[in-house]
């Protein structure tokens, strides 16, 4: 568990919220002010602070500067405080203190983080890599389970357990979209669970690896010369009867890595049933093979 924050200074106990007296019938209105706003709390406040605070960092969420000294740190969570901390609460608002207390949480979270040298120097270093919001950290923390997933869902795929491995690889796209190899493997999994295509027949095609094909372009698309999605493409080309495109893909596979001896196979293959045709040797009918032309 994390430390507790330092406790707030207060002049007494904080007391139930005092009854509004009651005003005669002669009584003049009694004025809009509402305690809440004499405590520097409104609900509009609580409402946009508990949102903006979950994609804000320390240093915004206390409202210093980086290089702030420790002291200043200290007064600025004291006068955050005061007016946040869930103890306060003005009656007129208690169906909002869930939100206050997630929200003094964020300042006390922050707090606790900057007053300590050590803590701080860290956490400058991770603002450096964006994870400085809370929002931020936790995206950060997704993309990192998804690689410790991912990891798993390799070993299910060499066992052929491939539906287990086909959810975790879900769960790694959804964690983290932007990894076009988590996109590439996902889609080739996908392809693997729906079986051998039917035989085909010559100039034949069909478009049941299309969704899969469609997700490896998306993928390609970030990454082009990703080696692993574009070999992947090609073995749904030529699963599709797409024999062309499924050629383009062997062969920049093998440019890229002259080692892949399954692409280059599939490269040799093509070209021993697609011989190029002999080139015409030079005739020696013309005038210089008559002068040439032995007797």
């Amino acid at each position: 568990m994390s430390p507790q924050p330092p406790p707030v200074p207060m002049s007494a106990p904080p007391a139930a919220a005092p009854q509004p007296p009651q005003p005669s019938p002669s009584a003049a209105a009694p004025s809009p002010q509402t305690p809440s706003t004499k405590k520097g709390l409104s609900r509009e406040a609580v409402e946009q602070r508990s949102s903006e605070v979950e994609t804000q960092n320390f240093f915004e969420i206390l409202g210093v500067a980086q290089d702030t000294p420790t002291p200043a740190v200290q007064t600025a969570y004291f006068m955050l405080a005061k007016v946040w901390h869930p103890d306060r609460t003005p009656a007129d608002l208690a169906d909002l203190k869930p939100q206050i207390q997630r929200v003094f949480a964020r300042i006390s979270e922050a707090f606790q983080t900057l007053q300590d040298p050590t803590k701080r120097a860290a956490y400058l270093e991770s603002l450096k890599t964006g994870g400085g919001s809370r929002a931020e950290r936790e995206q950060l923390e997704k993309a990192m389970d998804s690689v410790m997933l991912f990891e798993k869902a390799a070993v299910l795929v060499k066992r052929g357990s491939l539906a287990q491995a086909e959810v975790l690889l879900q769960r790694c796209v959804e964690a983290d979209p932007n990894q076009p190899e988590y996109r590439a493997v996902y889609a080739w999994v996908q392809a693997l669970r729906m079986g051998d295509p039917p035989a085909l027949a010559p100039g034949q095609k069909i478009d049941t690896y299309q969704s899969q094909i469609s997700q490896l372009d998306r993928a390609l698309a970030d990454s082009p010369e990703f080696e692993k999605a574009l070999f992947y493409r090609a073995e749904l080309y030529k699963r599709s009867g797409m024999a062309d495109q499924a050629l383009r893909d062997f062969k920049k596979v093998v440019q890229l890595n002259p080692r892949n001896i399954d692409a280059a196979r599939e490269v040799r293959i093509h070209e021993m049933r697609n011989p190029k045709p002999s080139q015409p040797q030079p005739s020696s009918s013309g005038l210089f093979g008559k002068l040439f032309k032995k007797d």
